[in-house]
C-alpha cells in the first residue's frame, strides 16, 4: 500500500472504525486466553474462582461489544452520537485517553510494588490475575486515542498550529533543561550531599490531588459551552468584583475549615501531652519564638535587650495569647485563620498572571499540600505547617503578598502607590524572615527591565524605584534603630541562632566553641566578630564557597521538584490516599529509570507552565520563578538546603505546575474560560500627600514590634537574695527545721540561682525518660525523675526540678519562685514555690542544699 493510499484509508472513517473494533474484539479473546492460563486453584464457577470469573466477564463484555459494533456500527445511532462527541474535542480526548491508558497499565505495576514492599504474596497474585484485564483496557484506550487522532487529523493540526509558538519555546526550553539535567547526572553535582546542612525534600502533594486538579481543568474545558457554564460566565462578567470576592471568601473558608478540622498532631516541635497537665506545648525552635512572646507579655520585651529573629511573628504570638489565652490549640486556631490567606493570595496571583482557573486550582493545591503536611507531622523529620509555631508559613504568606503587589506594580509601573506598597510589604516580610531581603534586588531589576520594555520615561522609573526603597526603609528602620541603640550597630537578626549557625557551617572543621559568645562580649561586638569570620571565609576560599552554595542551591531546586511525588516504595494501598510514612525522605540523589522518567515528566509540565505564563506576561511571568531561585540562594549562602527551609518559596513551583497543566489541557483553544486580561493603566506619579496615608500605615506596622516591647508592665522584679530569697525563707516557716535551715543556706549561697517569673511548658519525665532526638539540657533521658520547664523573668532559663511525683500542680503560665544551682545550661531547682496557691515543694529525693556540693 502506497503512502497516499494509506492516508486515504485512514481518512475513510468507516474502514478505520471497523478495523479498530475488530482489533478490540480479537484482543479481548487473547486477553481471556491469557487469563485462563494464569496458574490458580480450582474455583467454584466453571472451574474459576469468583474473582477470576469477574475479571473474565470484565474482559468479555467490551470484547463482545466491539464485535457487535464492528458488524453493525453503521446502523447504530448511539455509536454515531459517541463519534460526534469525540469529534468536538478531539485533541483533549486523545490526550485524556492516553493518560487513562497509562494509569491502567500502571495498576499491576503498583500491585507488584506493594508485594515488593510488604512481601504479602496476595499482591503479586492480584498483579498476575489483573494484568490481562488492565493490558486489554489500556490497549483499548490507546487505540481509541489513535483512532481519534487519525479521524480528526485536520482539526488536530489546526489546534496544534494555534499553539505553534508555545510548543516551539517549550520544546527548546525543555531540551536545554535536559542537557542541564544530563550534566548533573554525569557530574553528580547537586546530588552528592554536602555533610553540612544538606536536607531532604519536604512534604509533597499526593498523586490523587494532582489528578483532581487535572480533572477540574478537563471539566472546565468540556463543560464551558454548556448552558449552565455560559450562565455562570455571564453572571461573573456582569458582577466580576462580587464574583471575585465570593471566590476569595470561599477559598479562605475551605482552607481554614480543612486545616482546622485536623487535630494538632504530636511531633518534635509540638510534643505529645504528658503529665502533669497533659497539654500540648511547643518545643525547640517553636518554644524559642513563643518564649520571646511570653517575655514580652510580662514586661521584659524581647527578653531584655536581645535581638531576636522574626520580631513580627513573635509579636503575633504575644497578641494571640492575649486574645485566646495560653492553650496551644487556641493559638493554633488563630494562626490557621491567618495562614488560610496564603491560598487566597496564590489565587489572586494565578488570576492576575493568567486566569481564574489557574488561580483556583493553584489555591486548591496549596490547601491539599498543607493538609498532607499536617497529617505527616508525626513521622516527618523536619516539617513546618500551620499547626506549629514556626515562621515558615508566615514567611510564605509574606512572599506571596510581595509577589502579588509586585505584579500589580509591574503591570502599572508608573503608579508610585503600588511601588510604595511593594517596598513596604517587602520590609514587613523581612520582620518575619530575614532571608527575604534577597528579593529586593530581584524585584527592582525586574521593574527596570519591565519599565524599559514598556518604554517608561526614565524620570518615572527613578521616582518609582526611590518610592519602593522608601517603603522598604519605612518598614525596617524602626527595628534597625532599636538594634543600633542596643548594640551600636545595625544588627537585624539574632547573632546566636542565625549568624553563629552560618559561621559554624562555613568553618565546619574548626572547634565550634571558638564562636561562642565570650564573657562580657556585647551583642554588637559578638555580631561583628562573627561577620568578620564570614568575610574572611569569602575572601580566603571563594571557590569552596561557590562550590557548596551552588550544590545546595541545586539541592533546593531538585527538592522543590519533588513536591510532585516520587515514590521509592509502597507499603500500604491506603498511603496513596494519605501518607503513612515519609516516602519522600528516601531520596538520596539516586533514582531508577522509572523515577527519572517521572521527574522529567514533572519538569516538562513545570516548564510548560513557565513558558505559558511568560508568553502571556513576558518578564512579569518569570518574576515568581526568580523569586523562588533567589530565596533558595539565600538559604544556600548559609550552607543550608532542603527540609522546611524551602517552604516559604516552594509553593511557586505549584503555581507554574498548575499553569503547565492548564496550558496542555487547553491546547488549541483561543480563549480561556474565566480569562483575566491584565489591565494596564498609565498614570502620572502620585503626589507626596496621596502617598502619606499608605506610608503612615507601613511605618506603624514597622513600629509594632517596638510598641509591643514597651506596651506591657513589668510583672516580676529582678530576683535577688535580699528579696526573693527572703520571701522563700518566710514561706518555708511551716516546713521542718532542717529544711528551713537548708533553704536559708541555699538563698545565701553566692553560687545559687534565684528565679521569680512565669513558669512555661512544665513537663514530667520518669526515670530514663525524655524527648526523642534531642540533646537539650533536661529533656534528654536522665537517670532520675524530674519536671522540666522554662521560666521567663530576670533571670530566665531552663529549670530541672527533680521529683518522683508526676502529679504536682505545676501549671503553664503560672507565677513561680524557686532557688537552685546551675547544672550545665539549666538550673537544678531545690525548692519551688507557687505564690498563687501558696504551695511549696522541695526536690524529692532531697538534694544537698549547698551549690558547692555535687549531688
Amino acid at each position: 500500500m502506497t503512502k497516499n493510499n494509506f492516508f486515504m484509508f485512514l481518512k475513510n472513517s468507516d474502514k478505520w472504525q471497523a478495523a479498530i473494533l475488530w482489533l478490540g474484539f480479537l484482543e479481548g479473546i487473547a486477553a481471556s486466553v491469557c487469563l485462563l492460563f494464569v496458574p490458580s486453584d480450582t474455583g467454584s464457577i466453571l472451574g474459576l474462582s469468583p474473582a477470576r470469573f469477574a475479571i473474565l466477564v470484565a474482559i468479555m463484555l467490551p470484547s463482545a461489544s466491539c464485535l457487535v459494533l464492528a458488524i453493525t456500527h453503521k446502523k447504530k445511532k448511539a455509536f454515531l452520537r459517541i463519534i460526534r462527541f469525540f469529534n468536538k474535542q478531539p485533541l483533549l480526548l486523545m490526550g485524556a485517553f492516553i493518560l487513562l491508558s497509562f494509569l491502567v497499565f500502571l495498576i499491576p505495576v503498583l500491585l507488584q510494588d506493594l508485594y515488593t514492599g510488604t512481601n504479602i504474596f496476595s499482591y503479586q497474585a492480584y498483579s498476575q490475575r489483573i494484568k490481562p484485564l488492565t493490558t486489554y483496557t489500556g490497549l483499548l484506550l490507546l487505540q481509541s486515542a489513535i483512532w481519534i487522532m487519525f479521524t480528526n487529523l485536520d482539526v488536530i493540526k489546526k489546534e496544534l498550529n494555534i499553539e505553534r509558538k508555545f510548543f516551539q519555546i517549550w520544546g527548546v526550553s525543555f531540551i536545554i533543561l535536559l542537557i542541564f539535567v544530563g550534566l548533573i547526572i554525569i557530574s553528580r553535582f547537586g546530588l552528592v550531599h554536602d555533610p553540612i546542612g544538606w536536607g531532604k525534600p519536604t512534604v509533597p502533594l499526593m498523586e490523587w490531588q494532582i489528578w483532581l486538579g487535572i480533572l477540574l481543568f478537563v471539566i472546565f474545558r468540556l463543560a464551558e459551552n454548556t448552558s449552565l457554564f455560559q450562565y455562570a460566565l455571564i453572571f461573573i462578567q456582569k458582577h466580576h468584583k462580587f464574583s471575585n470576592w465570593i471566590m476569595t471568601l470561599t477559598i479562605w473558608i475551605a482552607a481554614f475549615a480543612i486545616w482546622s478540622s485536623i487535630p494538632v498532631p504530636p511531633g518534635f516541635f509540638a510534643t505529645p501531652p504528658r503529665a502533669p497537665n497533659f497539654e500540648i506545648y511547643p518545643f525547640s525552635d517553636a518554644a524559642f519564638y513563643d518564649f520571646h512572646a511570653q517575655s514580652m507579655l510580662i514586661g521584659f520585651g524581647f527578653r531584655g535587650d536581645a535581638i531576636p529573629p522574626r520580631p513580627l511573628y513573635i509579636l503575633f504570638l504575644a497578641f494571640a495569647h492575649i486574645l485566646v489565652g495560653q492553650e496551644y490549640t487556641r493559638v493554633i486556631m488563630l494562626q490557621t485563620a491567618l495562614l488560610a490567606f496564603l491560598p487566597v493570595v496564590v489565587f489572586w496571583i494565578g488570576r492576575k498572571l493568567a486566569n481564574t482557573q489557574i488561580g483556583l486550582v493553584s489555591s486548591l493545591y496549596i490547601i491539599f499540600r498543607e493538609w498532607t503536611s499536617i497529617i505527616s507531622t508525626p513521622f516527618t523529620s523536619d516539617v513546618s505547617n500551620s499547626k506549629l509555631l514556626f515562621a515558615d508559613m508566615p514567611a510564605a504568606l509574606g512572599i506571596s503578598l510581595v509577589i502579588l503587589s509586585t505584579i500589580y506594580w509591574l503591570q502599572n509601573p508608573t503608579q508610585t502607590k503600588k511601588a510604595l506598597l511593594t517596598g513596604g510589604l517587602l520590609g514587613i516580610s523581612l520582620l518575619v524572615r530575614t532571608q527575604i531581603i534577597i528579593l529586593l534586588p530581584v524585584l527592582l531589576v525586574f521593574f527596570w527591565i519591565n519599565a524599559y520594555q514598556k518604554k517608561i520615561h526614565l524620570q518615572s522609573i527613578v521616582i518609582s524605584s526611590i518610592v519602593c526603597l522608601f517603603g522598604f526603609i519605612l518598614a525596617v528602620s524602626p527595628w534597625l534603630l532599636r538594634s543600633y541603640r542596643i548594640t551600636g550597630q545595625f544588627v537585624f537578626d539574632h547573632p546566636e541562632s542565625q549568624t553563629r549557625v552560618m559561621v559554624q557551617r562555613y568553618y565546619a572543621n574548626t572547634d565550634q566553641t571558638k564562636y561562642d559568645r565570650l564573657p562580657g562580649e556585647t551583642t554588637g561586638d559578638y555580631n561583628q566578630r562573627l561577620s568578620a569570620s564570614i568575610r574572611n571565609k569569602i575572601l580566603s576560599e571563594p571557590l569552596d564557597l561557590v562550590n557548596f552554595i551552588a550544590a545546595h542551591w541545586l539541592n533546593n531546586v531538585i527538592d522543590n521538584l519533588q513536591i510532585f511525588p516520587i515514590r521509592f516504595d509502597i507499603i500500604d494501598p491506603a498511603e496513596l490516599i494519605w501518607p503513612q510514612h515519609a516516602f519522600w525522605e528516601n531520596w538520596n540523589g539516586e533514582a531508577t529509570l522509572w523515577q527519572t522518567g517521572l521527574m522529567l515528566l514533572n519538569l516538562a509540565v513545570l516548564t510548560a507552565g513557565v513558558v505559558f505564563l511568560t508568553t502571556k506576561n513576558l518578564w512579569i511571568g518569570l518574576f515568581p520563578l526568580f523569586v523562588n531561585f533567589a530565596y533558595h540562594f539565600s538559604n544556600s549562602a548559609a550552607r543550608n538546603s532542603g527540609w522546611r527551609y524551602t517552604l516559604p518559596a516552594d509553593w511557586i513551583f505549584l503555581l507554574y505546575f498548575t499553569a503547565g497543566i492548564f496550558a496542555l489541557v487547553n491546547t488549541g483553544k483561543k480563549e480561556t474560560f474565566f480569562y483575566s486580561p491584565a489591565r494596564i493603566v498609565t498614570t502620572k506619579p502620585e503626589s507626596f500627600f496621596s502617598l502619606a496615608p499608605l506610608a503612615s500605615v507601613i511605618l506603624c506596622i514597622g513600629l509594632l514590634p517596638l510598641a509591643g516591647e514597651s506596651a506591657f508592665p513589668r510583672l516580676y522584679p529582678k530576683a535577688a537574695s535580699e528579696t526573693t530569697g527572703h520571701e522563700l525563707i518566710q514561706v518555708a516557716s511551716n516546713l521542718p527545721v532542717e529544711v528551713q535551715t537548708g533553704i536559708k543556706e541555699l538563698t545565701q549561697d553566692a553560687n545559687a540561682v534565684l528565679m521569680d517569673g512565669r513558669m512555661l511548658y512544665p513537663r514530667f519525665y520518669s526515670e530514663k525518660e525524655g524527648e526523642e532526638k534531642t540533646g537539650k539540657t533536661g529533656y534528654a533521658p536522665l537517670p532520675y525523675a524530674r519536671y522540666v520547664f522554662l521560666v521567663a523573668g530576670d533571670p530566665e532559663g531552663t529549670v530541672i526540678f527533680p521529683h518522683d511525683n508526676g502529679e504536682l500542680p505545676l501549671r503553664n503560665a503560672q507565677n513561680v519562685i524557686l532557688a537552685g544551682c546551675m547544672d550545665g545550661l539549666a538550673v537544678k531547682a531545690k525548692i519551688v514555690y507557687l505564690p498563687d496557691s501558696g504551695e511549696i515543694f522541695t526536690a524529692n529525693p532531697s538534694l544537698p542544699w549547698a551549690c558547692s556540693t555535687k549531688p
